[in-house]
């Protein structure tokens, strides 16, 4: 069978055709489905509802943990006396919810905690984004806690959680300022057992 090579006019990219698919295809399977995946998403908006997609997400994340979100997993549950929940929806209000990687309760206090991967949040709005969610999430719980992917790395991370976990305070004095994307380092927290 003749295959004939056929560049695609949007990416360039040369796919070798059967001669009666090149005469019928115009472009590439990724830059066609590029093309009409928007229209997808905005059908079923009007049928669903955004908030369909956001729960799908929400259930393809839980489905699916980053590493990191794994290794903070199996800290939290080895943890005595607290609990936990992945993916937890904080309500914006108009219907928007964002979702915090884990709510932890622990002593009378709600903890949520991010996890902050190295690559996706050293992409070039990732600073202003994570400034504007920190600042709402901030008033929704006792504390938020950014874990650096450093910070989960490290040999002394399950100390460290747990440590931290078990404070009553985090700041060392009750008028400390932080500024409202700085993560947490765990290793200079004052926690008083």
């Amino acid at each position: 069978m003749t295959r004939i090579p056929t560049p695609c006019p949007t990416c360039g990219r040369i796919r070798h055709l059967r001669p009666r698919d090149a005469k019928r295809t115009r472009q590439c399977r990724r830059c066609h489905l590029k093309e009409i995946a928007p229209l997808g998403f905005q059908a079923a908006a009007d049928k669903y509802g955004r908030q369909f997609f956001i729960q799908k997400a929400r259930d393809w994340r839980l489905a699916h943990p980053s590493s990191l979100e794994r290794q903070v997993e199996n800290v939290l549950s080895e943890i005595p006396s607290i609990t936990w929940e992945r993916e937890y929806a904080v309500d914006c209000g108009d219907g928007q919810k964002w979702f915090v990687d884990f709510l932890v309760c622990a002593h009378g206090q709600r903890f949520a905690l991010e996890v902050q991967g190295q690559w996706v949040h050293t992409r070039p709005a990732a600073p202003q984004k994570v400034k504007i969610r920190a600042a709402f999430l901030r008033g929704c719980f006792d504390e938020l806690i950014f874990l650096e992917e450093t910070q989960i790395q490290s040999p002394d991370f399950a100390d460290d959680l747990r440590q931290l976990l078990r404070c009553d305070s985090i700041h060392s004095s009750p008028n400390e300022k932080r500024n409202d994307h700085e993560p947490i380092c765990l290793r200079s927290l004052p926690c008083p057992i």
